[in-house]
């Protein structure tokens, strides 16, 4: 776990505006936070992950810190030491009396999913979860945005994971948890408000030297190329038709999600033969979704697009490892009309490239970046308050007459090779992602072994029926496999099944 020892934080540090705006922004219907679902082939020890989860909190203390606001909303929360701190809260075990079916487990994992976390505790969990039919177990992992996005939420776990099969040792030859490290003096109320405005004295002391030197940039940024060339790509995505699905609606709170799985060498020779990433493929597979469901719900798709918001990753080198947020959407307007899917790829793979090459995540980044400034604390905290609440997404689905985004999609990597806890192999790992207000549908796909693990998670009142979206997303892969007969396609173990689209909704 050496690794870990660059995933360290300060002891005390400030949230920054988009941490908070992810804490602010949880309401009765919408919280911003993940569950990963991992199956594995035999029971996992609960105090074995114990001792050997226990080191990564001490390496990472994102693990051991709470938020704490400061009086008033004058300035954003502050991370800070957890004085309770306690693994076995934050690590449960759940064995059920009987063994548990896949679709209890897959509604156990709704319910794990939208339940609200303690604010006066770090904000994550897991549960190990024991006598699944078949022998199984699961590990159900659960973590609030405003700690990090799926990209070091990855990094961190990875480093308990083995590349061959380790049985552990026994229990009395671990070493025992270790005594709690000195906490730090604790803030107060008081001493929070203190720094809060010693720290937005300091602020405007320094925007007032930057504002020469910000203007000036701003100006070249505004006279170059790239710049106008991302203008007109958000005029366009802007100005894209597109009709809002039974999914555009306020959300209800409850939530539930399918997968597929897709071979990722047959992605791979997509990508050869049509050119593009491995992105732009799954993008096409998700447009291509979108469009039967449409069709299955009588949405008007001729002449229309498909508006979806794909996360870049901003992480440099050095924060590869590190739990926080380094990741922005750029946006992409399909048109429907593009019914051939090497036509639709060759489209997606012209616009990501102009989106990447003109910063279009960064743009985004910096432009929500710069609303946020224009709010003082306090003033953001009313209006994320205001946003947060369910009358306001009804408000919104009213007032909206041009869809915003229909799907937010994001692709993480993860290890292509057998991974093993514990001495158990893992067999599926399944994530699902927060929902937006009014966007009931989110999908992530994550590297599994030889496979590429689609998950659509959706508002369980407006899209009952997720998963046919996940069967369409499946369609819509076989159709780009026939429409690449050139493709290079290896022979698989799985060739006369090269889409696994989950039977059920319980295969997780």
């Amino acid at each position: 776990m050496d690794k870990a020892k660059h995933m360290d934080a300060p002891v005390t540090e400030r949230l920054s505006s988009m941490e908070a705006g992810f804490l602010l922004l949880d309401g009765p219907t919408v919280l911003h936070q993940g569950v990963g679902c991992t199956l594995f082939d035999g029971p996992l020890s609960y105090e074995h992950y114990i001792r050997k989860f226990e080191p990564l909190t001490r390496m990472a203390i994102r693990y051991r810190q709470r938020t704490v606001k400061v009086p008033l909303h004058i300035a954003h929360p502050i991370w800070e030491m957890d004085p309770n701190f306690d693994i076995r809260y934050h690590i449960q075990e759940i064995e059920p009396p009987e063994p548990l079916t896949d679709k209890e487990l897959h509604d156990l994992v709704c319910k794990i999913h939208m339940e609200p976390f303690d604010l006066d505790r770090p904000l994550w969990k897991a549960y190990i979860i024991n006598n699944i039919e078949g022998g199984r177990s699961a590990m159900v992992s659960k973590m609030h945005h405003t700690v990090s996005d799926a990209g070091g939420i990855l990094a961190a776990y990875a480093m308990l994971f083995d590349g061959e099969r380790i049985a552990p040792p026994a229990i009395e030859n671990m070493p025992d948890i270790e005594p709690p490290p000195p906490l730090p003096k604790l803030s107060t109320p008081l001493s929070r408000v203190v720094d809060a405005l010693s720290e937005h004295a300091r602020t405007i002391g320094r925007g007032i030297v930057r504002l020469p030197f910000v203007l000036v940039n701003a100006v070249k940024v505004a006279a170059s190329a790239h710049f106008r060339a991302g203008l007109v790509e958000w005029v366009r995505f802007a100005l894209a038709k597109a009709e809002k699905y039974p999914f555009n609606s306020p959300n209800s709170g409850e939530v539930d999600f399918a997968t597929i799985s897709i071979p990722i060498d047959d992605v791979r020779a997509i990508r050869a033969a049509g050119g593009g990433t491995i992105n732009d493929v799954l993008l096409a597979v998700v447009a291509g979704a979108l469009e039967r469901y449409g069709k299955k719900h009588n949405v008007p798709t001729e002449g229309r697009h498909a508006k979806i918001a794909f996360t870049a990753n901003l992480r440099k080198p050095t924060d590869s490892d590190r739990l926080d947020n380094r990741s922005a959407a750029a946006t992409l307007a399909i048109p429907f009309d593009l019914s051939n899917p090497r036509d639709r790829l060759a489209c997606i793979t012209k616009r990501t490239r102009i989106a990447k090459e003109t910063g279009m995540a960064m743009a985004v980044w910096n432009f929500i970046s710069t609303w946020r400034a224009m709010f003082t604390p306090p003033g953001l905290a009313i209006v994320y308050s205001i946003m947060s609440r369910p009358f306001s997404h009804k408000v919104l689905h009213k007032v909206m007459f041009r869809v915003p985004v229909h799907l937010y999609f994001s692709n993480v990597r993860a290890p292509e090779f057998p991974l093993y806890l514990l001495g158990r192999k893992l067999l599926h790992r399944s994530p699902l992602p927060p929902l937006i207000p009014v966007t009931g549908i989110s999908c992530v796909a994550i590297t599994m072994h030889k496979f590429l693990r689609m998950s659509f998670s959706a508002d369980a009142i407006s899209v009952p029926d997720v998963q046919d979206l996940a069967n369409f997303a499946a369609d819509a892969f076989e159709e780009m496999r026939q429409a690449f007969p050139d493709a290079e396609f290896p022979p698989l173990e799985s060739a006369k099944k090269p889409v696994e689209a989950n039977p059920k909704p319980a295969d997780v």
